[in-house]
Parts: structure tokens; C-alpha cells; sequence
């Protein structure tokens, strides 16, 4: 029998506009194994993203389940919903969501804080994230004083500084030109190359070919899935990637 980290069974979400019913999500069924990437693919509207948000446990379903590493989130309230997101769950945003007035230090540091850390704790995940995205360098800096690929690189170490049980990350090279894109694209093959489980929502293919599996989206629901052939050459790949997108 496969162990899924996550899994939804009949998820569905329903909106109001002006009185009608709206269907973002209609019987979604999803599962992700531990250590697998997967790209969930759409056009705009599909439900995309909402369904990564009731994922993270940002938003409730109308009906149906989800579990995270064998936790019914949908039953939760929404207090036990945050603690989850904390200790289990993180998100890497298109729009980066850095704190403006924090140093980039103290953008990675606040979650491992939030979730229980001491500060010897969470200063010595946050130091060797740092390092590991070689931008150690940042630390004292605001994220106005960043890049587009250093502040992406800040919020995905926050992202990780919890040690996530899953990754969620939504169109993470969304605000990104192509040599930049290609940096996020290597940071993320290489986390998940070292264990991490990361669902991506993506409208560009060059990024969904980094995930062992592609989910198909259009009204709503789920209507094809691809599995794609494992790559060990990471360097040949992502180069490949990078000259699809005219770098």
C-alpha cells in the first residue's frame, strides 16, 4: 500500500459571486509521495492556487479531505491549522512576501522563532541557509536593497528554515528574467535532491520539467496527469532550460 505525505480525497471549493456559486475546486483527488516533486499545471482560474492554499491550510474546503503526514487538516481548527503551517508546512510566494523593515536575517529567523526555536536554534538553521543559497553575505540587508533572484533566495530559505515537512511554492519564477529563474530553478532541484517534498504551481513548462510528475488543471478539476523521466544530469538540464528561455 503507498504511504502518500499528502493526500486530498473529493476536495471541493465553492465560492459566492453576487449570489451564484462558483466552483474553484470540484472533486479534487491529489497524493504526493514522500521526496517527490510535483508541478501542478492550468490555465489562469483553474484553481491552482486555490488549491494550494487549502493545502497550506490558508483557506477551508467546502467538502472533502486533506491530510498532511497523516493529519486531517480540513478537520482542524484554526489555531491547530497555524501550528501545522509552522511546524510542517512552506510556502515560497511569486510576490516573495518578505517583511520590508527586517533584515534578511531576520525574515529567515522569524518563522523558526514563531514556531518554538530558541534563539541559538533558529540563528544556527538560519546561518547555514544562508550558506547553503551563498548569500551569507545579505544578512544585514533589507530586502528593497536585494535582487529579484536574492530576495527569491531569502524567501526560500525562510521557507526551509523550519525544516517543512512539504514546500509549497506558487509560480516561484513568475517575477524572474531567465538567468535569474535559472539560479531559483538550481536551488530548488537541489532541495529536493537532498529529500524535500515540494508541490509546485507553475504556468511554465521549463519549470514543471524539474518535477518527477506533472498535474493538469482546467475548471476546477484534475483532468491528466505526466510522469516524467528522472534526470540525474542537473547541470545539463537546467542549462537546456535556461537556453529554452532564450538566456
Amino acid at each position: 500500500m503507498e504511504t502518500y505525505l499528502l493526500e486530498t480525497k473529493q476536495l471541493t471549493k465553492v465560492y459566492r459571486n453576487n449570489g451564484s456559486k462558483v466552483h474553484a475546486l470540484q472533486e479534487v483527488d491529489l497524493a504526493v509521495k514522500p521526496g517527490e516533486m510535483v508541478a501542478v499545471m492550468g490555465p489562469s482560474g483553474c484553481g491552482k492556487s486555490t488549491l494550494l492554499h487549502i493545502l497550506g491550510g490558508l483557506d477551508n474546503p467546502t467538502s472533502g479531505e486533506v491530510h498532511i503526514n497523516g493529519q486531517r487538516l480540513d478537520k482542524m481548527s484554526e489555531a491547530q491549522r497555524a501550528v501545522l503551517r509552522r511546524k510542517q508546512v512552506g510556502f515560497m510566494f511569486q510576490a516573495f512576501n518578505l517583511i520590508g523593515n527586517l533584515s534578511v536575517g531576520d525574515n529567515i529567523e522569524l518563522p523558526a522563532l514563531v514556531a518554538g526555536l530558541s534563539v541559538r536554534q533558529a540563528r544556527k538553521r538560519r546561518d547555514a541557509l544562508l550558506e547553503d543559497l551563498g548569500i551569507s553575505d545579505k544578512s544585514r540587508n533589507i530586502p528593497a536593497q536585494l535582487s529579484g533572484g536574492e530576495r527569491q533566495r531569502v524567501a526560500l530559505a525562510r521557507a526551509l528554515v523550519n525544516q517543512p515537512t512539504i514546500l509549497l511554492a506558487d509560480e516561484p519564477t513568475g517575477n524572474l528574467d531567465s538567468k535569474t529563474a535559472y539560479e531559483v530553478l538550481r536551488l530548488l532541484r537541489q532541495t529536493h535532491m537532498q529529500g524535500q517534498t515540494i508541490l509546485i504551481v507553475t504556468n511554465d513548462p521549463n519549470v514543471a520539467s524539474l518535477a518527477q510528475r506533472v498535474v493538469f488543471m482546467r475548471d476546477g478539476r484534475i483532468i491528466n496527469e505526466t510522469i516524467l523521466q528522472e534526470r540525474d544530469d542537473t547541470k545539463t538540464l537546467l542549462v537546456e532550460l535556461l537556453n529554452l528561455e532564450g538566456g
